[in-house]
């Protein structure tokens, strides 16, 4: 009779020990589990973090992409306006040159005009000259000889 109640104590003490031990096991899988779920959300909120740092830094770089052709077509058409301020300037100092050309000839054929009406008119003078030297020698010989 006390060997059956020990048997049965032995056997009511093995039953509790295996129970705490697999509470003890339950517990230490949930804590595991929880922490688990725990550096997974940290893994996870790591890796969102990095994703926005990288977007971010991607968005920088295009701005940054976008500015410098904002600023190379800003400079190009400067560029631009100013080879076609140079080419106005060379049109219009080729335009002044070739205007004092023709004003430089046309000055030149007015002096020759004016140098040949002086000499037509010296010859007219010369010429009138003669006629009257001519008519007064025929005077004098028609006057003198009667």
């Amino acid at each position: 009779r006390a060997e059956e109640e020990e048997a049965h104590r032995q056997e009511g003490e093995a039953k509790r020990r295996q129970a705490e031990e697999a509470q003890r096991q339950a517990e230490e899988a949930k804590r595991m589990q929880q922490e688990d779920d725990a550096a997974r959300r940290l893994a996870d909120a790591v890796a969102r973090q990095q994703a926005e740092a990288a977007a971010a830094r991607q968005r920088a770089e295009a701005e940054e992409a976008e500015e410098a052709k904002r600023r190379r077509a800003k400079e190009e058409a400067e560029a631009a306006r100013q080879r076609e301020e140079a080419e106005e300037a060379q049109r219009q100092a080729q335009e002044f040159a070739r205007m004092q050309q023709e004003d430089e000839a046309a000055r030149k054929e007015a002096e020759e005009l004016a140098r040949q009406h002086t000499e037509a008119k010296l010859r007219s003078e010369e010429m009138a000259r003669r006629r009257r030297a001519a008519e007064r020698a025929e005077e004098e010989w028609r006057g003198g000889g009667g």
